[in-house]
């Protein structure tokens, strides 16, 4: 379908008289079921669909896209690359590449789609239930999401790529109440594959090894207060790290002048 969609919206641009165009399609699904407390409370299927042109018109560039793929649509999305390309100032020149040709496919053996919409609430009503099992749980949320995406690119001087994968995985959140006090514990596992992921393991067994670590947690002590040391994960460094200074290298702080690291390049700001 996307192929189809990319190589009319070409033609099109080729016939509107463009000396270079390249077309993006791209189509997006996300879904989610959400089981709170052993009650479905989403099911959900999100589609997002779009296309973008860019054209280089009489030396010109021009850019338009759409989320309705529609022959009509996609005519009129490349009629307005053309106009926003007469418009525009000339361009004084474009780098030369070879044109690449590929298929890019992630590994998957079962489809998501292919698996009823029951099959998937009845386990996560499972999944949940087990969760809730543990003693001192009061409160239990579980989550499956499936995210599909699909992309097809073209252009005029013969490149054309195709890029599709899945993403799928269980999110799991804990409640455990003791004595007044009330911990929250959350553990996520996905990966870039399909069904068999979920499939292959024990998810039962998943929310009930997060429900007992939100037992253990609510029964933890505060730690002391003032400064002391601490003898920390390597994963919670890394995570330290980035919020910490990661976020401080972003465009929108480093732009305003307002990133905590400014003026400290070459300086040791951690150790």
């Amino acid at each position: 379908m996307l192929r189809d969609i990319a190589l009319r919206a070409l033609k099109t641009a080729e016939v509107l008289g463009a000396s270079y165009a390249e077309v993006r399609t791209q189509l997006f699904s996300y879904e989610l079921v959400t089981v709170d407390n052993m009650v479905l409370r989403e099911f959900s299927k999100t589609y997002r669909v779009g296309l973008g042109v860019r054209v280089l018109y009489n030396g010109c560039l021009g850019f338009s896209s759409t989320n309705d793929l529609s022959d009509d649509s996609v005519r009129e999305t490349v009629s307005r690359a053309i106009v926003a390309a007469r418009a525009s100032k000339k361009t004084e020149s474009l780098g030369v590449r070879e044109p690449s040709r590929g298929r890019y496919v992630s590994s998957w053996k079962i489809k998501p789609e292919d698996v009823s919409d029951e099959a998937k609430t009845e386990l996560m009503i499972r999944v949940n239930k087990a969760g809730l099992s543990v003693d001192g749980i009061k409160s239990s949320v579980s989550r499956l999401g499936i995210q599909h995406d699909w992309r097809y690119v073209v252009s005029s001087d013969g490149a054309e790529l195709e890029y599709e994968s899945y993403l799928i995985g269980v999110a799991h959140l804990s409640v455990a109440v003791e004595s007044g006090s009330m911990e929250r514990v959350s553990n996520q596992e996905s990966s870039v594959s399909g069904w068999e992921f979920i499939e292959g393991r024990d998810w039962e067994e998943f929310t009930r090894s997060v429900s007992k670590l939100a037992k253990e947690a609510v029964k933890a002590p505060l730690p002391p207060a003032g400064k002391t040391r601490v003898i920390a994960d390597p994963e919670m460094v890394g995570l330290i790290l980035h919020e910490a200074f990661g976020h401080a290298t972003e465009g929108d702080l480093v732009a305003s002048g307002t990133s905590i690291l400014k003026n400290r390049l070459g300086e040791e700001i951690a150790s």
